[in-house]
């Protein structure tokens, strides 16, 4: 739910192929009256159906600019500006709401959402203007946040995406997501080679390996609330390898990415770290989850529509009944 209102999650692929029945593509026509159901429901208010950051990558990767355009004008218009934000940010949160709980902080007005209506939140909250001084001359870092600042308040989605794809933000920040994702699946990957499990066994106890950047969430976020709120009480229960089994990304990352190393009906893809880490978000967060059909079976497998008490399924269809 999000103020009031259920949450649908549709994922990139069949974003694309709503847009491309839109575009008229006539294999996709069947497409149409769920397409203008969905319509239906957002304009009315009654259900939300956000975007997400692997959705402007999925939108950049179209050559044809018509495409784009109209892939992003109807991620705008359903979705009306909302967005679920990224995994990094997710992470964080769900980490702030361990460590206030820790702390025994309970405001109802500090509660952080996992959904946002303004565009950056996509990229992650904030622009670490810093982490480019590497790559780039400070007159360009200057230059590059007028210029974003310009941008963002601009009300097509479109241009927006448009013009983050040809800056150097959208490669930077995708390259460092990436390669975050990669390290953790090359974790998973060692734990189950090393215990060489039986296929039809889900690894869900393990999350040593992981540990490190849980802690490193936990320090950030103590050193902003203790100074905030002034609190002094020993934290090492925090750092304790049972701690990171609360928070849900982690949970749901790691087993999501056990079942899928151990499923040996199909290769895997490099879309599928992408399609991971969102999943990993929407599965604890939005109320209907629409995917496809490889990922909607490994999350019925190891019940996370149980888990986390939404519905999961790969049939886009079936929203006329759900909604």
């Amino acid at each position: 739910m999000y103020k009031g209102k259920r949450v649908c999650y549709l994922d990139q692929n069949h974003w694309s192929n709503l847009a491309k029945a839109e575009l008229g593509y006539p294999n996709l026509s069947h497409l149409k009256p769920i397409l203008a159901f969905i319509r239906q429901k957002a304009n009315s208010n009654e259900v939300i159906f956000p975007y997400s950051y692997a959705h402007i990558i999925e939108i950049t990767t179209h050559k044809d600019p018509k495409k784009r355009e109209t892939f992003a004008n109807l991620v705008q218009e359903i979705s009306r500006g909302i967005c679920l934000k990224p995994f990094n940010s997710i992470i964080l949160m769900e980490v702030e709401n361990k460590v206030k709980n820790f702390l025994n902080i309970h405001d109802d007005a500090l509660k952080i959402s996992p959904f946002a209506d303004d565009i950056l939140s996509c990229w992650g909250a904030k622009i670490n203007w810093d982490s480019f001084k590497n790559e780039l001359t400070e007159q360009q870092i200057d230059e590059f946040k007028q210029a974003t600042n310009k941008e963002l308040k601009k009300t097509s989605l479109f241009e927006t995406i448009e013009w983050f794809a040809k800056s150097p933000i959208l490669s930077m920040e995708n390259a460092k997501m990436g390669e975050l994702l990669v390290r953790f699946k090359n974790v998973l990957k060692k734990r189950v080679r090393k215990e060489k499990p039986r296929k039809e066994k889900v690894m869900k106890d393990d999350f040593a390996e992981l540990q490190d950047y849980y802690n490193r969430a936990v320090i950030v976020v103590l050193d902003d609330i203790t100074n905030k709120h002034k609190r002094e009480l020993d934290p090492t229960p925090l750092f304790s390898p049972e701690s990171i089994k609360d928070i849900p990304w982690f949970y749901n990352f790691s087993t999501l990415g056990s079942a899928e190393i151990l499923k040996d009906t199909r290769k895997s893809k490099a879309s599928d770290l992408l399609d991971m880490a969102h999943l990993s978000c929407a599965i604890t967060y939005c109320d209907v989850i629409v995917s496809e059909k490889f990922w909607t079976s490994i999350c019925k497998e190891l019940k996370l529509d149980k888990k986390y008490t939404n519905v999961v399924t790969n049939k886009i269809e079936e929203l006329k009944k759900l909604l």
